[in-house]
């Protein structure tokens, strides 16, 4: 735990103690300290709430005297809400003409001189004058508008400024990369306006939509994320998701932009809990009449039975034009009439297929076939549970994996196995991707098994646990290689990397105060730097300033002193990863933290996006943060565990 003196909650997850809390607020980066109930709209009460204004603060209040929820124009993980009764395109300007203090004529007259001619009084002209020119912003052309919409999207506050008019409302609907919209009669009610719908159906960009039931109290963490008083009422969201569905379908109409569609219902339930998709004849029709671009198709979070997706799917528009599907973390149940309806991907010309595995019952399949796609499949990702195949290798899966000739990149999670793999291989001909993100190498026999395996240009694994034969000249046809746990430095420096042609990825490193004098680590850090012919990319990097044993030690004045000379040991030794790409620093129990600590960090943390300190302690003073922006320009995210 991270300590100070005062308690704030800042993440569902996490504990963070601060003296003081200060935004991080620039153009590049921006310090996420988000309470743990920061949600949802003002139906919360389970009725409108209007708006009163507030001179003071800037923005119309709720007549519970809090601020309304805003419209969040963001990105892929943000939840579209508005203020009752008010389209979403004019909210923002709406808040501030209700507390701008009225002017007069004179004081207008005068304004405008200060700002060079732009004033409220912008469009009147005594009689017999030309009107002047349009200088204020929102009088530019629209093409120019949106330039400046994408540049500012590309700068990182892509959430921010469409909360500044209705015009950069408006441009952000037309380029955002993707939209969540939550489901329920009373959410679509107030966010579906005329004008909302009228600008996605306006729409030309490549669109992903997410259509999104919320959690209910039967989710195993409902109340971790909720607080009591921001509980929607749940007769809103329990309705069954396909009328939810079809209700929003209804009020969207024709949005040609969408060719991604994601339906999720959010909550960790079991699968026997798992919210019902129903696939009425007409729903296929439905979901086309709104998406008829729909490339891809996600559902998530829902129970299924084959047959209704089997029906779902082998709609002809659809099984024609459909390109990806990913049915993880959903129940597709065998239905109760074998036969109804043919093969599960009957018809379908899929490219990329994502699926679970299905829990282990009697006389069940743990994988439809996959003989319907072999002419079409390319790419294919099985997301297993640990306790269904942990102890299965990949002979498991050859029988249902043999018919997909033109099959090139494999996924398979929870696998600790790679017996097979030959055999595996040899149905596979095209295959030249494969990726087991959860196996670990640990013996010589396995390294050999996947070097021996040359088709596999591409190759991803959870880590390769260090032994002692040499591999780094070894013949090797890798031309990419990603590690996603954690990665031994010696096992750095004998791994055969000098067939790499693109960059190297590695998960997590760690390195201990008592590794600073360790050949081992000098030479792991040499060849990530300067030995290796292609860039590389480590995910994260975490500097540990204590042991074990030392953990139990009273902090004195001493143990301060000697960690300093420590972590600018530390520090030195690992400087030439700075030509790596580290996109989060993370450093364990340094007690004391202050400004000077910031400098001494800030050449490993030039580039990253992530800076963490855990289990330590710090008193933060402006001139922590003042340093932070100023010497890790590139940070959007600072954490303290």
């Amino acid at each position: 735990m991270f300590t100070s003196e005062k308690n704030f909650g800042v993440t569902a997850t996490m504990l963070v103690r601060f003296r003081c809390c200060v935004p991080l607020r620039n153009t590049r980066s921006q310090l996420e300290l988000k309470p743990t109930a920061h949600l949802l709209s003002s139906t919360a009460q389970g009725k409108p709430q209007q708006p009163v204004p507030d001179t003071q603060g800037g923005r119309p209040r709720c007549s519970s005297g809090h601020p309304p929820p805003a419209l969040l124009l963001c990105s892929d993980t943000a939840l579209w809400r508005q203020q009752p009764e008010s389209d979403p395109l004019l909210l923002c300007g709406a808040a501030g003409h209700q507390t701008a203090p009225a002017m007069s004529q004179r004081d207008m007259q005068h304004q405008a001189a200060v700002d060079g001619g732009a004033s409220a009084t912008d469009g009147y002209s005594p009689a017999g004058q030309a009107p002047p020119p349009a200088t204020r912003l929102l009088d530019l052309p629209p093409a120019l508008l949106d330039d400046i919409d994408c540049r500012v999207m590309q700068l990182g506050a892509r959430s921010l400024l469409p909360l500044t008019c209705s015009v950069f409302s408006q441009a952000r609907l037309l380029h955002a990369p993707a939209l969540r919209i939550q489901l329920g009669r009373q959410c679509c009610d107030q966010l579906l306006t005329p004008r909302f719908v009228a600008a996605l159906q306006a729409r030309t960009s490549r669109l992903a939509l997410i259509l999104e039931q919320p959690e209910t109290k039967d989710s195993g963490c409902y109340r971790k994320h909720f607080a009591p008083t921001l509980q929607l009422p749940q007769t809103e969201y329990t309705q069954d998701y396909t009328d939810l569905l079809a209700y929003a379908l209804a009020k969207l109409g024709k949005c040609a932009a969408v060719e991604v569609c994601k339906l999720v219902s959010s909550g960790v339930y079991r699968p026997d809990k798992r919210k019902h998709l129903h696939c009425p004849p007409g729903l296929t029709k439905h979901l086309l009449g709104s998406f008829p671009s729909l490339t891809a198709l996600t559902l998530q979070g829902l129970c299924v039975s084959s047959d209704a997706l089997a029906s779902l799917l082998s709609h002809p528009p659809l099984a024609l034009q459909l390109q990806r599907l990913d049915i993880t973390k959903t129940s597709v149940p065998d239905s109760e009439e074998p036969g109804a309806v043919g093969p599960l991907f009957q018809g379908l010309q899929l490219k990329q297929l994502s699926i679970d595995v299905a829990h282990p019952k009697p006389y069940s399949r743990l994988l439809p076939s996959f003989e319907p796609l072999a002419q079409h499949l390319t790419q294919l990702h099985i997301a297993s549970w640990e306790s269904t195949h942990g102890t299965k290798d990949l002979s498991f899966f050859r029988e249902c994996l043999q018919p997909l000739a033109q099959l090139q990149v494999l996924t398979i999670s929870h696998l600790y196995r790679i017996k097979g793999l030959t055999e595996v291989l040899r149905a596979l001909p095209q295959l030249h991707t494969l990726q087991l993100p959860d196996f670990p190498v640990n013996g010589q026999q396995q390294l050999d098994t996947l070097l021996a395996a040359t088709q596999i240009t591409s190759l991803q694994l959870r880590t390769i646990n260090p032994f002692d034969t040499f591999y780094a000249d070894a013949p090797c046809s890798w031309q990419r290689l990603e590690l996603t746990g954690r990665v031994d430095w010696k096992a750095i420096t004998y791994l055969p990397l000098h067939s790499l042609s693109q960059p190297l990825v590695l998960g997590h490193l760690e390195i201990l105060k008592e590794q600073t004098n360790e050949p081992k680590v000098a030479a792991a850090v040499h060849l990530l730097a300067q030995a290796c012919n292609v860039p590389v990319k480590i995910k994260e990097l975490k500097l540990t300033l204590r042991s074990f044993e030392q953990r139990q030690e009273v902090i004195t004045p001493a143990v301060l002193q000697q960690q300093r000379v420590d972590l600018a040991q530390l520090v030195a030794l690992l400087q030439p990863l700075q030509r790596c790409c580290v996109g989060k620093v993370v450093v364990d129990d340094l007690h004391g933290v202050t400004a000077a600590d910031v400098q001494t960090l800030a050449p490993l943390c030039r580039d990253c996006t992530h800076f963490g300190l855990t289990s330590g302690s710090m008193e933060p003073s402006l001139e922590f943060w003042r340093l932070l922006v100023q010497l890790m320009p590139a940070v959007q995210k600072v954490e303290f565990i």
